[in-house]
């Protein structure tokens, strides 16, 4: 186990190895390398997760940490998600309102799993 990462997660060795196996989810997902994916990395903004992404990542999440939980992590929406840009803006070929990712960092989400599994 690397000591910075050790010292991120307060010394905790469970929360260090949920932030591995966090991170390997993300990589495989959104297809960036390893050394992009820090602690304070923002899902969306620093590593590019788009609407679907931030819709697959609690279920690709979900399937990785079911055995500790025997449930699902019920990631919320806020947290891991997009919203509805407000006012809206609207394009000449749809009505659709456009949608605009929130996700968290990659700490958040590990601590938010860490505390679920706990």
């Amino acid at each position: 186990m690397p000591t910075y990462l050790l010292n991120i997660c307060e010394g905790n060795k469970d929360k260090a190895l949920i932030f591995l196996r966090v991170r390997n989810v993300i990589i495989e997902q959104l297809n960036v390398d390893k050394e992009s994916v820090h602690w304070n990395s923002h899902i969306s903004y620093d590593l590019g997760a788009d609407e679907l992404d931030t819709i697959e990542l609690p279920l690709l999440l979900d399937d990785e940490f079911y055995a500790e939980l025997d449930a699902e992590l019920d990631i919320p929406e806020d947290m891991l998600g997009s919203v509805e840009r407000w006012p809206p803006s609207y394009t000449w070929s749809s009505s659709f309102r456009a949608k605009e990712p929130v996700a968290c960092t990659v700490g958040e989400l590990t601590d938010f799993i860490y505390n679920k599994i706990k």
